[in-house]
């Protein structure tokens, strides 16, 4: 999901302008609008802290105010997580998450207007699916089991988009848009361990001595939930003013695909 930090406004669509977005949009549409090319020369830096080593920075700047424009915008974000794991109080159970983004603009202040965003995000997750017994809970909500010790998902994405806007005269307006955008990730993680904490729970000794790390166990599964998507396109619009109506008129060719290879590693 998109970093929060760098979106300047969230759109709700509802009704009749969604159809425009695609054919599984009854409920609506969330739109979501990233920082803006300022008008001027200007930029921003925000820096906060939180509990257990958390820091976020956002920063940006840019220019808009001649025919070359231009926004360089960048969040990182960082916490060692809450949550301990058995024996290893020297590994966190937090998060890493670095976004940038690059828009470069050409405006001929004549009616002509090209837009480049170029985005690239990456983020490691020290996260486990891996829950805990009722009464482990009750305990220690906190604490998680040394078999996640391992358990770290890798997200990694990029996006391009080229905009072209043309007013055609005072009345008609053209856009057309190209866009690629991919996305991969691999989460490592304990396959199966619910099954110990269901044991657990109903009273089996050997499922909760394998989860307090008492107990050898030799057939630990962990596989890599590996998953990349792509998603490009092109689409071209026209908006025409017709006195008090507006006519929006729009094709898409869209492609998306899908690939899944996921191997299991499995541990003493």
């Amino acid at each position: 999901f998109p970093v929060m930090l760098r979106m300047q406004s969230i759109e709700i669509i509802k009704g009749a302008p969604l159809l425009r977005y695609g054919p599984q949009t009854t409920g609506g549409v969330v739109n979501l609008l990233s920082t803006q090319i300022p008008d001027k020369l200007s930029g921003r830096i925000s820096t906060f802290f939180g509990e257990n080593k958390q820091l976020n920075t956002h920063l940006y700047f840019g220019d808009g105010s001649g025919n070359f424009q231009y926004l360089f915008e960048g969040v990182r974000r960082d916490t060692e997580g809450f949550k301990k794991l058995d024996g290893r109080s020297n590994k966190d159970t937090g998060f890493g998450i670095s976004d940038y983004v690059i828009k470069l603009g050409y405006d001929t202040k004549q009616g002509t207007r090209v837009l480049l965003k170029a985005q690239e995000s990456k983020e490691t997750s020290n996260e486990t699916y891996l829950g805990l017994t009722d009464a482990d809970f009750k305990n220690n909500p906190n604490r998680r089991y040394g078999l996640s010790s391992i358990d770290q998902m890798k997200n990694d994405h990029q996006g391009i988009n080229l905009t072209l806007f043309q007013d055609l005269n005072d009345q008609a307006k053209f856009v057309f848009t190209v866009y690629n955008n991919k996305f991969s990730r691999d989460w490592h993680k304990l396959s199966g361990g619910g099954s110990y904490v269901s044991s657990a729970n109903a009273g089996d000794a050997t499922a909760q001595g394998i989860l307090d790390g008492t107990t050898d166990v030799t057939t630990l599964n962990y596989k890599h939930n590996n998953r990349s998507y792509e998603s490009k396109g092109v689409q071209v619009n026209l908006n025409y003013q017709l006195e008090n109506h507006l006519i929006d008129v729009g094709i898409r060719s869209h492609e998306d695909s899908m690939d899944r290879y996921q191997p299991q590693d499995y541990y003493s």
